[in-house]
């Protein structure tokens, strides 16, 4: 029996009692919201067009009873950016950034564009929401990595 990938991911998820995770690069088609109902997590997800090659990808994975927490459905944005707010106690609200940067092989302009587009997403954030940006990067700070040998950015 072959068990999904998301599977695995919920499961993991459930051990070590995660309610929300932003995963890059995960390669999934098309934008889409299902749920992982043995593990009871929800993915909300945004890929290429089905048929088109399957990299990059951005998602969200929530443990569905906060499902109902959420104020619109996640919105991807782009290959790159996903957005997700939730409801949280005392009638605030925080706002969700899951990212996948381009690598340092991508053209200026993708680069760019990458960077462009996550501003413009955090200052459409209210001031009075709770903001997150999650995801990968994919960068290195600093000249000497051997300096952080646990640290890659």
């Amino acid at each position: 029996m072959r068990v999904a990938r998301t599977a695995i991911i919920a499961r993991k998820l459930e051990r070590h009692n995660i309610d929300i995770v932003a995963l890059s690069e995960t390669r999934i088609s098309a934008q889409s919201q299902f749920e992982e109902v043995g593990c009871g997590y929800t993915f909300y997800c945004c890929g290429y067009p089905v048929g088109k090659p399957r990299h990059a990808g951005v998602d969200f994975a929530i443990r569905s009873q906060l499902v109902n927490t959420l104020q619109p459905t996640p919105l991807g944005v782009s290959l790159r950016h996903m957005t997700l707010q939730l409801n949280l106690e005392g009638g605030h609200v925080a706002t969700l950034i899951s990212c996948y940067a381009p690598t340092l092989a991508a053209c200026q302009d993708e680069k760019d564009d990458f960077y462009e587009q996550l501003d413009e997403l955090i200052k459409a954030v209210p001031r009075r929401h709770k903001l997150f940006v999650m995801g990968d990067f994919s960068v290195r700070i600093g000249r000497d990595a051997s300096l952080r040998p646990n640290v890659i950015g």
